[in-house]
């Protein structure tokens, strides 16, 4: 069964409501498709969450803390979705772009300013219907989805974490 994963805090910021929508719109057209949920539900909203996706499509793993096990969920998916309402740089952009996978994610200006069009896939910030298209048209779209989690990877090693944290300690140094 090929897998499409979200990894994040599951809280309303997050937009993982859209993508429970978007999925449920999609899932009988894609049989061989499930649905990963990454991230701890131990609160009212994600226990809400969770009852309402009752479906054996979905599978909820609850917080993932050995970063190994992550990035290995992450590069067994077909592609990781992040549709969060507002973000700042978030790490699992980060981890989803490094995984190769296409990612999927919200058109918010702090991500869009890390990625383009051709490093990521965008639809519309909490806009299930346009998640529901993309998601279809990248698992219509092997060989364009696997392109841009290829140039999405490029975007990640771009980011290296030794060299940010040595740039940053040069300029308090100055």
């Amino acid at each position: 069964m090929k897998t499409i994963t979200f990894i994040g805090r599951i809280h309303p910021q997050k937009g993982l409501i859209y993508l429970l929508i978007a999925w449920k719109k999609i899932r009988k057209a894609y049989p061989d498709f499930s649905l990963q949920i990454i991230g701890g539900y131990d609160n009212d909203y994600g226990n809400k969450l969770m009852a309402k996706s009752n479906n054996p499509q979905v599978k909820w793993l609850g917080f993932v803390s050995d970063r190994k096990q992550i990035a290995e969920y992450l590069m067994n998916s077909y592609c990781i979705v992040l549709p969060s309402l507002f973000e700042g740089s978030p790490l699992t952009l980060f981890e989803g772009l490094a995984s190769k996978r296409p990612v999927i994610c919200s058109d918010l200006p702090a991500i869009k300013s890390i990625c383009s069009e051709e490093e990521a896939i965008f639809f519309k910030a909490g806009d299930a219907d346009d998640l529901a298209s993309k998601m279809s048209w990248a698992i219509d779209n092997p060989d364009k989805a696997k392109v841009i989690g290829s140039e999405g990877r490029q975007v990640a090693e771009r980011y290296n974490w030794d060299e940010i944290a040595k740039r940053t300690v040069e300029v308090y140094l100055k």
